[in-house]
């Protein structure tokens, strides 16, 4: 697989799962930035991501409170939640319009879900 010039933000308080994720993502061929916290990623210079996966349930601001101040400042970048609890239904559900997926998850479904939000980016 070729280098893919995409950048992907990983938001996960849980390092293990941070480390993994990003390990799964840059096998997968793209760049990683890696961010222990919603306050880290927004202290970051952030502006070349192209799209980010953000834990949900996180200690400080929470996935959606990151999401929702993104929102109001007009920052626009497609988003993947995730998260260790039953958020609302099955993996690869949209709420608002961002896909959430249950930890543990499927590489194949998170990889599709990465594809197709960067496309909708591009």
């Amino acid at each position: 697989m070729g280098i893919d010039p995409h950048l992907v933000g990983i938001v996960d308080d849980d390092s293990s799962v941070r480390i993994a994720i990003g390990s799964l993502l840059r096998s997968l061929g793209y760049g990683t930035v890696l961010f222990a916290s919603a306050e880290e990623f927004l202290a970051a210079e952030t502006e070349a991501l192209d799209c980010l996966l953000c834990d949900i349930n996180m200690p400080g601001m929470t996935g959606w409170e990151l999401v929702a101040w993104m929102k109001d400042r007009g920052r626009v970048l497609p988003t993947i939640m995730i998260t260790a609890f039953d958020e609302g239904g099955a993996n690869g559900t949209a709420i608002s319009g961002i896909r959430v997926f249950k930890k543990p998850f499927a590489a194949d479904q998170m990889a599709e879900a990465i594809r197709l939000a960067i496309a909708k980016r591009d």
